[in-house]
């Protein structure tokens, strides 16, 4: 039988994939060896972390651990592990999309209202932006 969290997680992977078919990307969900959830081509190969909550700060906004969870403990990512993360509130119906910069190593909250500030473009862009410099 599969956890209540490992059902939630599950939701929000599955949604992100939903949205970018929509979208009429190119994504596929990986196993659970990988230090990502989801590979999404849109031209360029981008690992995405998907992670969901409903876990509410005090009706500010929505409260993300973004850690690796191991066995004994929990550990941060590493540029190397993922490109963009998908931030996932179930109840609220919302996707916010960051690039690995705009996370800090433990938790992030997003604040009701701002979901629909962190666009799937605005990600890219930055992404592009980031890519085109080091060229």
């Amino acid at each position: 039988m599969i956890s209540k969290q490992k059902m939630v997680g599950l939701a929000g992977e599955y949604m992100v994939c939903a949205e970018l078919c929509k979208l009429e990307l190119n994504c596929i969900p990986v196993n659970e060896t990988c230090a990502y959830d989801i590979v999404l081509d849109y031209g360029r190969l981008l690992k995405v972390q998907v992670k969901t909550s409903n876990y509410s700060t005090h009706n500010h906004g929505i409260k993300f651990a973004v850690c690796r969870r191991g066995y004994n403990h929990n550990t941060t990512y590493e540029k190397r592990d993922v490109d963009l993360f998908a931030l996932v509130w179930l109840a609220g119906n919302k996707i916010a999309y960051l690039p690995f910069e705009e996370v800090n190593k433990w938790k992030k909250t997003i604040r009701f209202e701002e979901f629909d500030l962190y666009t799937l473009d605005r990600a890219l862009s930055m992404i592009e932006g980031r890519v085109a410099e080091k060229q």
